[in-house]
């Protein structure tokens, strides 16, 4: 039986220059040969040589998820563990065979100077197209020695972007594959059918299946769009919620603020867990300068008992935009009449606007997130939210689309899975 495939053998033969780029579909076989080969291969080949070996990710944890796991689970006690920085090595590092790799979280602008002065000769980059383009142009500029080597992965994005352009250029010295999901032969036609339903009609498909970097455009959510009804339930007081979240975002002069309440559900005729987004509530403004937070307080306080008393399920937390003042008026409210209901800030950041736009288009696409018919505002936004033509990957928010209801579901549905 092969070990690679046959795209895999080529880049064991060919991806021999100063920048070797893997783009494409997930799961398609770009960071197997990696972990498999090519940061051993480099290893061996650079080893007593000047310079340090490094690898960059989006974050220290994706680092740790795509690469050290899977390359310890290859290779056991040869590779170590992310250590922090000591009085030997003053960097986040992991050592592999012998060989200390500092490792950089290159989405965070902050980590660029940390790479100033460096001199590197061999640089691993996952999920190179997620880094602050700032980032990989220091590290562009520490790729001093004639030897030095710095292989890529990443998934496509619009045809704007920056690692694109970067891809494109006739000027450097590069070798590119390019990959789409059926390039690979070692996982299951059943997993690729699944897959393939996962981003049907959405923009994923192009650039998660078939690898394209293609642009964003017309509605976020085409499939919702087309036929809601397939996704809208009427209130049913036998079901049992296993908790329900509340998303909060707060208004301004022109915005809405808005509670979205999710419920995660058990179906037991599919076996599969379901968020069932069961209530909404607009705060109305009582003025041009918004709404006060003692009203947004006030009008929460009274949406969490409703639903309680409804649903039959004490609300368990509240995730809010970041406005720490709204945020403390709320929790205090619910303490001083008796209620000990969690409420905090969002974590924006588990996961990119992106992500988040695919896991809804997922949800949708396997039915497992269904819509209270009442909930007016939440189902014409879904509807009805479009990509801005002039922010790659960004929803347009011009006050003609309702995106404050977006941003509510999205915060309840942080923690509700």
């Amino acid at each position: 039986m092969d070990l690679f495939s046959i795209k895999q053998k080529s880049i064991i033969k060919n991806a021999n220059q100063r920048y070797n780029i893997l783009s494409g579909a997930t799961r398609s076989g770009k960071t197997y040969i990696d972990i498999s080969f090519r940061i051993i291969d480099r290893l061996l080949s650079l080893k007593n040589k000047n310079g340090i070996a490094i690898i960059c990710g989006f974050s220290y944890s994706t680092i740790e998820r795509n690469i050290i796991i899977p390359m310890q689970q290859k290779y056991g006690g040869l590779v170590g563990n992310i250590e922090s920085g000591n009085n030997k090595i003053k960097s986040t590092h992991v050592n592999i065979m012998g060989e200390n790799f500092i490792l950089f979280n290159a989405s965070d602008k902050s980590r660029i100077d940390s790479i100033r002065g460096s001199s590197v000769k061999y640089a691993y980059c996952d999920e190179v197209a997620s880094y602050d383009s700032n980032f990989f142009a220091m590290l562009k500029s520490r790729l001093d020695k004639t030897y030095s080597i710095c292989d890529c992965t990443c998934n496509p994005h619009s045809p704007n972007h920056w690692f694109k352009q970067f891809m494109d250029s006739e000027n450097i010295d590069k070798y590119v594959e390019h990959f789409c999901l059926d390039d690979n032969p070692f996982i299951s036609e059943t997993f690729k059918k699944n897959i393939k339903a996962e981003y049907e009609n959405t923009i994923f498909y192009d650039r998660y299946i078939l690898g394209k970097w293609v642009n964003a455009e017309g509605l976020v959510f085409t499939n919702f769009a087309n036929d809601k009804n397939r996704w809208l339930i009427n209130y049913n007081n036998k079901n049992h919620y296993r908790r329900i979240n509340i998303g909060v975002d707060f208004g301004g002069n022109k915005s809405k603020t808005m509670f979205i309440a999710t419920g995660l559900f058990y179906n037991n005729q599919n076996q599969n867990y379901e968020a069932h987004i069961l209530e909404e509530h607009h705060v109305h403004a009582t003025s041009s300068s918004g709404v006060d937070c003692q009203k947004i307080a006030g009008e929460h306080f009274e949406f969490f008992n409703m639903i309680a008393k409804k649903y039959n399920t004490v609300p368990v937390q509240t995730y809010c935009d970041h406005e720490i003042n709204s945020i403390n008026t709320i929790r205090n409210f619910h303490r001083t009449n008796g209620s000990k209901h969690f409420v905090d800030k969002a974590d924006k950041h588990s996961m990119s606007l992106n992500d988040w736009i695919m896991f809804l288009n997922s949800l949708f696409n396997f039915d497992r997130i269904k819509i209270s018919s009442h909930c007016n505002m939440l189902i014409d936004s879904l509807a009805t939210l479009m990509y801005d033509i002039n922010k790659p990957d960004c929803i347009l928010d011009n006050n003609c689309t309702d995106v404050d209801s977006y941003d509510a579901l999205r915060y309840g549905l942080v923690k509700i899975f």
